[in-house]
């Protein structure tokens, strides 16, 4: 019994580890980034957005949740009335996309 319980834990691990592993520094940083553009409009739900990148980053800055944009070869920050165009390509993956 107990081997069976050890080695469906090994087989977990086994599999769980190249999942976790093909997680990119770039999609840690858009996940954080993400994140703070939700705390950023329960906070300031009229405005929405930061007016600017340098605006969200000091807002980043101050919730001790700092990013950092060097994963990206290219990443632009366009905020318009009550929306946010983001648009980025990874370094790692040369991933390209474009957020509204």
């Amino acid at each position: 019994m107990m081997q069976r319980v050890f080695l469906g834990l090994l087989l977990s691990i086994l599999f769980a580890s190249p999942v976790l592993a093909k997680r990119s520094n770039c999609d840690v940083t858009l996940k954080r980034i993400d994140v703070l553009l939700g705390i950023y409009e329960k906070e300031h739900p009229l405005k929405h957005y930061p007016s600017t990148l340098k605006e969200f980053q000091n807002f980043a800055a101050k919730k001790g949740q700092p990013f950092d944009l060097t994963v990206f070869s290219e990443f632009s920050y366009k905020r318009r009335g009550t929306s946010l165009d983001m648009f980025y390509t990874c370094k790692d993956t040369e991933k390209s996309a474009s957020e509204v």
